[in-house]
């Protein structure tokens, strides 16, 4: 009789304390993020330095319109309840590859949420990034350096005069704008997000090109 209630004592120890042990602890399943309902695809113009779309200027890829992209997450853990002041440098925005190699591209903390968790464990992107690379796939919420399991991704794709991802807007990117330039309609060389490569584009370029924008700013 005592044996069993010394086994029955040391089972309820072990639940609860594996339970405590996942309190605050980011359930990528539990936590969910969302941007804006929107009818089609949306893509947002990023600049190494910084100074490039907010989230709130994405733009639909299929009429032009401006459609806010702002990303929310509400991070979880195992029981559901809210994960409260988890750092944002933990949490940051990626995109998938799709065998392209064409993906998002961060300068050093230029991907990251805007502010740790709130008192309901949201926090959102909603300033501009500093980044390069264009995507071809989509949007992922990564918790500490995994993608949240809740949802594939978002339905919102990057682009940078930096098209390469390098970090740096060099020889490499004025080739490949050049070819979009004079070639077929390519969204990646559209930084006015007009869905025509023209002349404002050329003119962004050239800034990005030669100017301080071309790398990454500390």
């Amino acid at each position: 009789m005592v044996l069993k209630k010394l086994v029955g004592l040391l089972a309820c120890t072990l639940i609860l304390g594996s339970s405590f042990a996942m309190a605050g602890v980011p359930d990528l399943q539990e936590s969910t993020a969302s941007i804006p309902t929107h009818e089609h695809n949306l893509f947002l113009f990023n600049k190494l330095d910084g100074t490039g779309s907010s989230f709130e200027g994405a733009v639909d890829m299929t009429t032009g319109v401006a459609q806010s992209g702002v990303v929310t997450l509400y991070l979880r853990d195992a029981s559901g309840t809210a994960i409260v002041n988890y750092p944002f440098e933990d949490l940051w925005l990626a995109s998938r590859d799709d065998g392209s190699g064409n993906v998002l591209v961060a300068c050093t903390g230029g991907n990251l949420a805007d502010f740790s968790t709130d008192a309901t464990g949201m926090t959102e992107w909603r300033l501009p990034m500093a980044a390069g690379g264009y995507s071809t796939d989509l949007c992922q919420v990564m918790v500490n350096g995994d993608a949240l399991t809740s949802d594939p991704g978002y339905d919102l794709y990057f682009i940078s005069p930096d098209i390469d991802g390098n970090l740096v807007v060099g020889l490499n990117d004025l080739s490949e704008f050049a070819a979009d330039y004079y070639g077929t309609y390519n969204y990646r060389s559209d930084f006015d997000q007009n869905l025509v490569v023209g002349l404002n584009d050329l003119s962004e370029f050239a800034a990005s090109y030669y100017g301080v924008s071309s790398t990454c700013q500390d």
